[in-house]
């Protein structure tokens, strides 16, 4: 991946393989830019690069980074957790050329965005900010959200044609109606390039 200053959005269903996609393809140790994962409690499927089909990258560790070590934070790859409103104001506050995932992004984003969180987004290039919001379905993602981020991979999810009038590309419907008609248990995810 290239530091574009993108937005990914990255949907599927629990257990399709979003984790280990985002870890092989995003946050991949290869990539030598400051990278932060950011959920709201310690995630054990983060504590290492280790994916279902590369479990020797087990050694590979995602230290915690304190709270208090973030404004000084310029290089590596970390995590860090707590309550979504503490990590969203410190990370607004602190970060800027990284790449940001937003493990479980509902969290953080809700059905509507918020004035900040629009700021946030919007004000991402400028901060050479990638971000990266990790959600459970494509329901859970607001429309706003969808028309301001430039990629969605889709996986597998437990919904039907999404709405037309939420979700304005026709195109995330073919890839939702192609993934539903896959019987494999793991289906690579389709990547859509929205902006």
């Amino acid at each position: 991946m290239v530091r574009n200053n993108l937005v990914i959005l990255v949907a599927g269903a629990r257990g399709t393989g979003k984790t280990g996609w985002v870890k092989k393809n995003v946050v991949r140790p290869s990539l030598q830019v400051k990278k932060m994962i950011v959920d709201t409690f310690d995630s054990a499927s983060w504590r290492t690069m280790e994916t279902f089909d590369r479990p020797d990258l087990r050694s590979i560790t995602i230290p915690v980074l304190p709270h208090d070590k973030v404004p000084d934070w310029d290089s590596g790859t970390y995590r860090i957790y707590g309550q979504p409103s503490e990590m969203f104001a410190l990370i607004e506050q602190h970060l800027q050329n990284a790449l940001i995932v937003f493990e479980d992004a509902t969290k953080y984003v809700g059905r509507v965005l918020n004035d900040d969180t629009k700021r946030f987004i919007y004000d991402s290039k400028q901060k050479n900010l990638d971000l990266v919001y990790v959600f459970h379905s494509l329901a859970s993602i607001p429309p706003e959200l969808v028309r301001a981020a430039d990629i969605l991979v889709l996986f597998k999810t437990n919904e039907g044609q999404p709405s037309k009038d939420k979700y304005p590309f026709p195109e995330i419907g073919q890839a939702m109606e192609h993934l539903r008609s896959q019987t494999a248990e793991f289906v690579e995810p389709i990547s859509l390039r929205l902006n």
